[in-house]
Formats: structure tokens, C-alpha cells, sequence
């Protein structure tokens, strides 16, 4: 069913965005347990890592994280919290969870996912984020342009609206989020930047996808912003330095 589910939201992805994948995306349905696994893994890699490993030591000696290094858990527990899919960039693979909830929003999150799937295929995101790993601001810049079109994509498959219509999306989605204390509790437990680095992609990115979506008449504007992504999270802040720029 879910597999079914994931093909003919591919066409209609297609079909809506006027766009082809060069190569389907695997998909494998997967248990909460096997995700889980998946995103420990991918997190371990993140926190063994020498440039995370340098930015949480001077997090620490300014006094915004805790020394024990219990926000490492927390992240990977808000990452678990509430997750229904997710894309593996190293295998192309759609990794689905095989739960009731999915199946009832099932069309909005695999577009999500299969959005990242087509934006790996036009950008190499692999490359491309491993290229800007030294440079956090920059690396945030690019994860905000991918998750907010992504977040705006499954937005538009979950409430079926004409999105020139809405205002700000960050406002819209951070006050969702603060009615939704029982579903993510890990989110509200982490500490403070853990949360804002966190949802940053997610609400200021998505501002963005809007603006962009507005700006340029519908989804065909994204593939010119594909190819000038922005460099600094003050261009995600503030739209007319990087409209201005591309």
C-alpha cells in the first residue's frame, strides 16, 4: 500500500512541478526501530566528525550547551520523535516507516522526501554539503533552501491551498509547532539552540520556498535557484540580499 502510495505521488510530483527524475528513487518500507537505527548512524557519523566536534567545544565554553554532551542524544531523540520518512542520499532510497499514521498523510510525506530525492539529482546535495562542512553559516544557508522546499512542497500536498495566498510560513509552523508539546516533547526538552538550529531550515527555509514560489510564478522558478543557492543564512533572513544577488 505504502509502496503503491510512493509511485503515484512520484507522477504526481512529476506532473505538478513539470518535472523528470533521471533514475526513480528506491523505496523501502521500513520499521520505527530500522529508521531509527538509520538515524543514529547518520548522527554518530555528523558528531565524529572534526567540525562538529570544534563548534560544540566553543558552545560549551560560552555557556549555551551543557558540558555532559546530553544534547547529542537530544538531537538524535527530536530527530526520532516524530519522523515518518526519510531520503538515505548515499543509496537514492526513500526510507518509509510501516505505521498506520503514515499511511494517512502518506502523500505529503513522501513528497517531502521524494523532493530531496530529486534535488540530490539536480544538485549532488552529497557533494555540495560536504563541500561547505567548514563553513557552518553557509552549510545552514543550503540546508534551509533544501528542507524549505521540501516543507513547502509537503505543505502544499497536506492542505491542498494556492499558496500565493499565505503569509509568513515560519510564523504559521513555529505556532503549530508550540500546540504540538505532547507529539514533540524531545524538540521542547533540547536545549535552546539545539532547538533554533534544529527548525531553522525547516520555518525560515520554507519562508523562503515561498517567496521564491511567489516571486517567480509556481515550482518552474526553483530549478533557476538550484544552480545559486544561497551563501549565508543573512541571505535567508533577508530576502532582497539574496534575490538581489542571483
Amino acid at each position: 500500500r505504502i509502496l503503491r502510495k510512493a509511485r503515484t505521488t512520484q507522477t504526481d510530483l512529476e506532473t505538478l512541478r513539470n518535472i523528470s527524475f533521471r533514475t526513480p528513487p528506491k523505496v523501502a518500507v521500513v520499521s520505527r526501530e530500522e529508521i531509527r537505527k538509520f538515524l543514529e548512524k547518520m548522527v554518530a557519523q555528523e558528531m565524529d566528525s572534526p567540525e562538529w566536534k570544534a563548534q560544540c567545544l566553543v558552545m560549551e565554553h560560552l555557556g549555551v550547551l551543557p558540558r555532559d554532551g546530553s544534547y547529542q542524544q537530544a538531537l538524535l531523540e527530536m530527530m526520532a520523535e516524530q519522523v515518518m520518512g526519510c531520503y538515505d542520499d548515499k543509496s537514492d532510497t526513500l526510507l518509509l516507516v510501516n505505521d498506520e499514521l503514515l499511511v494517512n498523510q502518506a502523500e505529503s510525506i513522501i513528497a517531502h522526501e521524494l523532493t530531496h530525492a530529486y534535488q540530490d539529482q539536480e544538485i549532488d546535495t552529497v557533494g555540495l554539503l560536504d563541500k561547505t562542512r567548514w563553513n557552518d553559516d553557509e552549510l545552514m544557508a543550503h540546508k534551509a533552501f533544501l528542507e524549505g522546499e521540501a516543507t513547502l512542497v509537503q505543505y502544499s500536498y497536506l492542505f491542498h491551498v494556492d499558496l500565493n495566498t499565505l503569509p509568513s510560513m515560519a510564523d504559521t509552523l513555529r505556532e503549530a509547532m508550540s500546540m504540538e508539546n505532547e507529539k514533540l516533547k524531545a524538540l521542547h526538552k533540547a536545549p535552546k539552540l539545539i532547538q533554533e538550529l534544529f527548525v531553522f531550515p525547516y520555518l525560515e527555509g520554507t519562508d523562503l520556498a515561498l517567496s521564491i514560489y511567489k516571486l517567480n510564478e509556481g515550482w518552474a522558478g526553483f530549478r533557476k535557484f538550484h544552480r545559486d543557492l544561497p551563501q549565508s543564512t543573512k541571505q535567508v533572513l533577508h530576502l532582497d540580499r539574496y534575490f538581489g544577488a542571483t
